[in-house]
């Protein structure tokens, strides 16, 4: 029985990373950044206003093109010091886990740290403050993030606006067929007073080494996998031929051959490994 169980939870164990390591592909694993293709870098006079001057310059070359601005600021929430991050790609830099993103200008979302640090939970209007406004705002959702040991909120542009937050960064999303060198030299050539751009390097390589530690781990979980099965599968012909040498000493004092013997017990492994990968497959 105890063997059962842990061949039962090995396989369970096995089928689960399988499907998991082939459901999941490289572009997954990166995120947010899988699409990126030019990464921005506002000019100290850059404003709200300019966001449509450099959208408008984009789509005119690239159509498809998208501009994600993102900035990280430091205010205040209920007298307790707090990152805001600012953007109009809310989903695509955070996951809400209850509640719902924030819509309106009003709105922001915080983290489960942001929330006991303030005393703050989803529904409750909130203050936020820095060097240049206030606003009172409602809280709508949560989220997990890392940065700033997790003391973060969500708030998009417009309430960035209403306080002053400047914007400090900006990436460029397209499709894979968008040459990113092409798309970089024409926003430094057409947008020079506004901004500086770059090329996004980090996709290809990032790729590769990802794909390359999912087939790892299907690798190792498959090779554990034969070798457990390999044991489990000797101990158990031991056994069974242990339990049955008084049968086979009957046999051999019949004058059976050894041969025949041997034949007689791969035969009825055999057809027992045929049933086990027959309902295997099934399910």
């Amino acid at each position: 029985i105890g063997t059962c169980f842990i061949s039962a939870i090995l396989v369970f164990f096995m089928c689960s990373i399988s499907v998991f390591t082939k459901e999941m592909s490289s572009e997954e694993v990166l995120g947010s950044t899988a699409d990126i293709v030019s990464a921005i870098m506002m000019k100290p006079d850059f404003d709200y206003d300019d966001t449509k001057v450099l959208e408008n310059t984009i789509h005119n070359e690239y159509p498809d093109a998208e501009v994600d601005y993102y900035s990280e600021y430091g205010i205040e929430i209920n007298d307790k010091a707090i990152h805001v991050l600012v953007t109009n790609e809310m989903e695509k830099h955070v996951v809400i886990y209850d509640g719902r993103m924030p819509v309106y200008a009003n709105e922001i979302a915080i983290t489960e740290i942001t929330a006991d640090e303030i005393g703050c939970r989803i529904g409750d209007t909130v203050s936020l403050y820095n060097d240049t406004g206030d606003k009172d705002v409602l809280i709508t959702g949560l989220y997990q993030y890392a940065g700033y040991y997790g003391k973060t909120c969500l708030a998009g542009m417009e309430l960035g606006q209403s306080l002053g937050i400047p914007i400090e960064s900006a990436f460029v999303r397209a499709d894979d067929m968008t040459d990113a060198d092409t798309l970089t030299a024409f926003l430094n050539r057409e947008c020079d007073d506004l901004i500086s751009a770059e090329k996004y390097e980090t996709t290809g390589n990032s790729m590769e080494i990802i794909n390359s530690l999912l087939k790892l781990v299907r690798s190792v979980v498959y090779t554990i996998s034969a070798v457990f099965v390999f044991v489990v599968v000797s101990m158990l012909c031991q056994k069974l031929l242990l339990l049955e040498r008084r049968d086979i000493g009957i046999f051999k004092s019949q004058g059976f051959p050894s041969s025949h013997l041997r034949t007689q017990f791969a035969l009825r492994f055999l057809f027992m490994g045929i049933i086990g990968s027959v309902i295997g497959s099934l399910l």
